[in-house]
């Protein structure tokens, strides 16, 4: 990319998800590493982010579950949905 070019936004969406009972799971927090963009899930466990247009790396996380980490890659004029399913810890 040249450095004069905009950054072109995309967007990421989902469900955070308890693996086992496949129910919403509130308070979950999704996180972009290496930046401070982060969004809290809300009783439906859905998460939305306008980031920009590139490959991150997300890390899923809620009180009671293992840490999820998985790499999307967003491009521009195209959602993304990805569902987000966390194991619990016992």
């Amino acid at each position: 990319m040249l450095a004069d070019e905009p950054i072109l936004p995309g967007i990421v969406k989902g469900c955070v998800y308890d693996a086992k009972t496949g129910s919403p799971i509130a308070g979950g927090e999704v996180t972009v590493c290496d930046t401070d963009s982060f969004f809290s899930t809300g009783s439906n466990g859905e998460y939305l982010m306008i980031l920009p247009a590139a490959s991150h790396t997300l890390l899923a996380e809620a009180p009671g579950y293992q840490t999820e980490e998985l790499e999307i890659k967003i491009t521009f004029g195209e959602p993304l949905t990805q569902d987000i399913k966390l194991k619990g810890l016992v």
